[in-house]
């Protein structure tokens, strides 16, 4: 079959045949609706199921999600993952329509939004969107009941009050972040050293095609360079808000950091390892507004280079003042 261009009703249609046809699924999906798993006919044993999605953000309900964790299937969230890729052994459907009755309708009633896509079955473009797939995969959160019970308070509040960004979430939330291993790095940026970077060139297609670009474009390199005694303290899924300083410089922030799962290479014969990360665009769907973040950076600047818990008085201190500092 050759590729088709699809619209309106015809994207639930072809989405529910593969989904009669297939019990392996891999849904990289943003956004779930309530009623889901009956819409997109995925049936009651959703055990070959795997699914992407942005669990915090405020289209994605609760309920359907732990509607596909109840039956089996393999959940992870990603911080602002948007696409809408519904891959199957032998097809794709690629487009713009969440697995919500707005984007898809119902077998019932057409969709509330205007929406298209095309389905597939040419074999390079499925080999490539498995490797995105698999690449996306590798940097999520797993998602549990215990953690879609979590979303639920902060999305209600989500929905009714302007989203605070992250620095305001770690000074009047912090609960929210309870569950996660959250950190405050603060180096001295020397640089990496050349053994560092041929195993990362050995190691870097481990990582989408579209995250290496990314990275490219903005000078940035996905690991830190540690000696493996302080390997334990990089473990996987650590989160760091990274700082990094120059010898006269005040600290840059560099963003938002987690450690991939089974994320340490060795460096042969130096007795350092890389540890590799992936960067996140929020956390807990609270923003990262760049001039908090500097002001943050300027309060750690008397501080030692040291990962400090974000939990902790002297840091918690830095963020209270930081958001007094933007704010007056």
């Amino acid at each position: 079959m050759a590729t088709r261009f699809l619209a309106g009703e015809r994207i639930l249609e072809a989405v529910r045949q593969a989904n009669e046809e297939h019990a392996t699924r891999r849904l990289g999906v943003a956004y779930w609706g309530a009623g889901a798993v009956e819409r997109l006919a995925l049936g009651s044993d959703l055990h070959g199921t795997r699914v992407i999605c942005d669990l915090w953000s405020e289209g994605c309900h609760a309920d359907a999600v732990l509607e596909l964790v109840s039956g089996g299937a393999q959940v992870v969230t990603v911080e602002g993952f948007h696409a809408k890729t519904y891959l199957y052994p032998n097809r794709i459907v690629l487009g713009s329509a969440n697995a919500s009755r707005g984007g898809l309708g119902t077998a019932d009633e057409p969709p509330a939004r205007a929406e298209t896509a095309l389905l597939c079955e040419d074999t390079v473009v499925l080999a490539d969107a498995a490797a995105w797939f698999e690449a996306t995969w590798r940097r999520g959160t797993p998602v549990d009941a215990a953690l879609i019970e979590a979303s639920r308070g902060e999305l209600a509040k989500v929905r009714d009050a302007r989203r605070p960004t992250l620095l305001q979430a770690l000074a009047h939330e912090p609960d929210l972040f309870g569950g996660l291993d959250l950190w405050v790095a603060l180096y001295d940026d020397g640089g990496v050293s050349y053994e560092a970077e041929t195993t990362w060139e050995i190691v870097r297609g481990e990582y989408g095609t579209d995250d290496m670009r990314a990275y490219d474009e903005r000078g940035e390199v996905p690991f830190y360079e540690v000696e493996d005694g302080q390997l334990g303290d990089c473990r996987e899924g650590r989160i760091y808000l990274d700082f990094s300083r120059s010898r006269k410089g005040k600290p840059t922030f560099n963003g938002v950091w987690k450690v991939r799962t089974s994320g340490h290479r060795s460096i042969v014969g130096t007795g350092r390892s890389l540890v590799l990360l992936d960067q996140l665009p929020s956390l807990r769907g609270r923003r990262i507004v760049g001039h908090e973040m500097k002001a943050f950076g300027a309060l750690l600047g008397s501080m030692a280079s040291a990962d400090r818990p974000a939990g902790s008085p002297e840091i918690r201190e830095a963020v209270r003042k930081a958001l007094k500092t933007v704010a007056s």
